[in-house]
């Protein structure tokens, strides 16, 4: 499997610029990410707007988490994580 990162490297913070503006940066704040609109002339309240910019910036170690199983010899299938790769082992819920 190909460990390469296909994704820009965390960590990812989140910074405030404005009242209505929170960014999401990497690399000590020098290239953005993303940029998630918030307060009273966005569409999103506040309260969503900041977890939404919490879940983009958790992304690569959410992703870091995500994988480490897979690279010890799992699969994840329909959300579930199996240590076997065929169907009967699936099927009993991963025990043999």
């Amino acid at each position: 499997m190909d460990s390469a990162a296909k994704h820009t490297p965390g960590p990812w913070t989140i910074e405030h610029p404005s009242d209505v503006t929170t960014q999401i940066y990497a690399y000590k704040g020098n290239v953005l990410i993303a940029q998630v609109m918030r307060g009273s002339g966005a569409v999103r309240p506040t309260d969503a707007a900041e977890r939404n910019a919490a879940l983009i910036a958790a992304a690569p170690e959410m992703l870091d988490a995500r994988g480490a199983p897979n690279e010890a010899g799992g699969e994840y299938l329909d959300g579930e994580f199996y240590t076997c790769g065929d169907e009967e082992c699936r099927a009993s819920g991963g025990r043999r």
